[in-house]
């Protein structure tokens, strides 16, 4: 079994450092986040490589940690620029780097050894002798599949060194990490290279029948917290670099609460995360596939894959923002989804104004007609969902963020009239 502290490290998602500081604040030991090149969620909005020298020497100061995702596979003539990038990346000192591609992980292993690696969930991980493989080749944690049962989790534990890291909250996928090919066949969108188009989601028909035959409900494991914590899980992850962050910090702040519980007060943790993780709508929570039982669920074909809660019919687009009739309340600050009931990639936003019979107003309830200003697209059609509440956030990261620290090779020179060094260009240049 690997030698694990007595709490798992809890790792947050970070789509951007706003998401990163909200989520280290809320009481995550550490995040993962990607540069705009070679991650598995190009469509975030995702960091520099200057926002990411000064995270992570933010994080350095808090005593937190941030991992580099370098998690899609790379192609030939891209191994030049992957290059180039290790060339900066490495004097920044990520604490570790998730890979995929097995040539870059022999790239970090013999030109950045200074670098951690992390196994991703990319690389379909989900036996003991795999593991073993990859503690062969320098790697100091392994993110296991969503696919892997309980039961295979506790026993790969008894037989393995390696820190072992599981997913414990977020989207799920019907297809196996690193294997699916659907976005790919679809529309020529790789989720291998960070381009996936979510195809699951979408409505499908078979015979007479149609439904979401492939849209899983999400994971939510903050019952079993204490189970993992027990076991000798290293990490538990928190997916959605995708979401907003007040999201995010719900999400952390719920599983910090069940991860400092003590034994005797984990009922109480829990009734209190569950209120919590209440307000970071999502869709129906699942074990995922835990268990034969889980594995079962997991599809609700009824419900379109969007994540949030109905709170409005649409009734009108304008170049200047929607008509809608009111389900749920919802107010200035929620962000809305309105989503055709294809399936098929919506319009979201965040609710800057909004009025009920011709006066701006703070929030709608059920069976108002409101107008909400925006920009839709003229063929917009659908239900609209509140995909995430509004909620507090930090400051400006560009204020609370400290200088990154670089290491700049430099030659000098000496002799007896003068000194010479030499600089090479790089950052900035």
């Amino acid at each position: 079994m690997p030698s694990t502290p007595s709490k798992p490290e809890l790792l947050a998602p970070a789509g951007s450092a706003e998401t990163g500081l909200a989520a280290l604040k809320a009481g995550a030991d550490a995040i993962y986040l990607g540069l705009q090149r070679f991650n598995a969620r190009e469509r975030g909005r995702n960091f520099t490589e200057d926002e990411l020298a000064r995270l992570v020497e933010y994080a350095r100061r808090k005593d937190k940690r941030v991992y580099l995702t370098l998690n899609t596979l790379i192609k030939e003539a891209e191994l030049p620029l992957l290059a180039e990038q290790l060339c900066r990346i490495a004097p920044i000192r990520p604490h570790a780097v998730i890979v995929q591609d097995l040539g870059l992980l022999r790239l970090l292993r013999r030109h950045f050894p200074e670098l951690a690696i992390h196994a991703s969930t990319q690389m379909g991980l989900h036996n003991s002798a795999g593991i073993r493989l990859f503690e062969e080749l320098g790697v100091e944690r392994v993110i296991l599949q969503r696919q892997t049962t309980l039961e295979e989790l506790e026993l790969i534990l008894k037989r393995v060194r390696l820190e072992v890291e599981v997913f414990a909250h977020g989207a799920l996928c019907c297809g196996r990490s690193g294997s699916c090919l659907f976005s790919s066949w679809l529309g020529g969108w790789s989720g291998n290279r960070g381009k996936c188009k979510q195809p699951c989601r979408r409505l499908y028909r078979q015979g007479e029948r149609q439904g979401f035959f492939f849209s899983c409900q999400d994971l939510c494991l903050i019952d079993l917290v204490p189970t993992l914590a027990r076991l000798g899980v290293a990490a538990l992850k928190l997916e959605g670099r995708l979401r907003p962050t007040a999201y995010v910090q719900r999400v952390v702040q719920a599983y910090r609460i069940m991860l400092d519980a003590a034994p005797d007060d984990e009922a109480d943790a829990l009734r209190e995360a569950r209120r919590i993780l209440a307000g970071a709508l999502g869709r129906r929570w699942s074990h995922g596939f835990l268990t034969a039982a889980d594995a079962q669920r997991v599809i609700d074909e009824t419900t379109p894959g969007i994540a949030g809660k109905a709170c409005g019919r649409l009734l009108a687009t304008a170049t200047d923002g929607i008509t809608l009739h009111a389900t749920a309340p919802f107010g200035i600050g929620d962000t809305l989804r309105v989503q055709p009931g294809s399936g098929e990639e919506g319009y979201g936003f965040t609710v800057r104004s909004l009025q009920v019979c011709r006066r701006a107003v703070k929030s709608a309830g059920a069976g108002e007609e409101c107008f909400i200003a925006c920009s839709p697209p003229a063929d917009l059609a659908g239900t609209v969902y509140k995909v995430a509440q509004a909620g507090t956030h930090p400051g400006d990261p560009e204020i609370e963020l400290p200088a990154g620290r670089f290491v700049v090779p430099l030659r000098i020179g000496v002799t007896r009239n003068e000194i010479l060094v030499d600089v090479p260009l790089g950052r900035g240049a």
